[in-house]
């Protein structure tokens, strides 16, 4: 694995966070919002660092099995984040698609097979965000046919157009599916009018592009001690809204 320069941030866009305003002339923090579009880079590609090709019209293509992108942040992150990794697989890729791990800061957040383009969200935790740049890990079973387009890292308060349901409750685990825009979401599990879990929907169901949903969407998340009989399991959006079948009664 070898060490890749900052990349080269394309749009540094920088939104107020939803239902901030301005108080006495106190402007609050700028919520983060980076996009780099790796695209419009590769004539650069020296300063992506060794591990890492062009690909003219895809992005950065991995030539080693794994390689490191640093992405800068314009200030430390307060909550978690949304990392959306925007990825391409070449036709030389092996049977059943190209295996991608994507990690920041040396913690694994996810890892799927890859055919053809694809967008996959990621969540960041905020203790892994703290400090510095983030230090995006690509590793890869194919490498020369595995390209990276384009990185979205953005604070979970700029999500919108929130959807999902809250299918089950019992026993040791909810399940159901969440998304935000054309991407999954993150949701958070509450016991006892506390937060106890925070994920992002990323289990894959065949059920859910026929109604308009991302493949990924759907979520099943853990719970320990199990639910007992007579309590109420809620789910919410990072926004504080309950997913559709939450409060779940068991």
């Amino acid at each position: 694995m070898r060490l890749a320069f900052a990349v080269p941030v394309v749009g540094l866009g920088l939104g107020f966070a939803a239902g901030l305003a301005l108080i006495d002339g106190f402007a609050p923090p700028t919520a983060i919002n980076v996009t780099a579009n790796l695209r419009d880079n590769t004539a650069s590609i020296a300063a992506f660092g060794d591990g890492w090709g062009p690909l003219e019209g895809a992005g950065v293509v991995l030539v080693e099995r794994s390689a490191i992108l640093a992405l800068p942040l314009p200030r430390q992150a307060p909550s978690d984040l949304v990392l959306e990794v925007h990825a391409i697989a070449s036709k030389a890729v092996p049977a059943g698609g190209a295996h991608l791990d994507v990690a920041v800061n040396g913690l694994s957040l996810g890892n799927w097979r890859l055919s053809g383009e694809r967008v996959k969200r990621l969540l960041v935790p905020s203790h892994v965000a703290a400090g510095g740049p983030l230090a995006v890990t690509f590793a890869t079973d194919a490498p020369g046919a595995v390209a990276v387009g384009k990185l979205v890292v953005q604070e979970m308060s700029l999500l919108e157009a929130f959807a999902g349901h809250l299918d089950d409750c019992r026993g040791g685990a909810v399940s159901g599916w969440a998304k935000s825009g054309l991407g999954s979401a993150p949701v958070a599990v509450r016991r006892g009018g506390r937060i106890v879990t925070t994920i992002m929907a990323s289990v894959e169901r065949p059920d859910l592009p026929p109604a308009g949903h991302p493949l990924d969407a759907g979520f099943r998340i853990a719970l320990a001690p199990p639910v007992r009989p007579g309590e109420t399991i809620e789910v919410v959006f990072p926004n504080g809204a309950l997913v559709a079948g939450s409060p779940c009664r068991t």
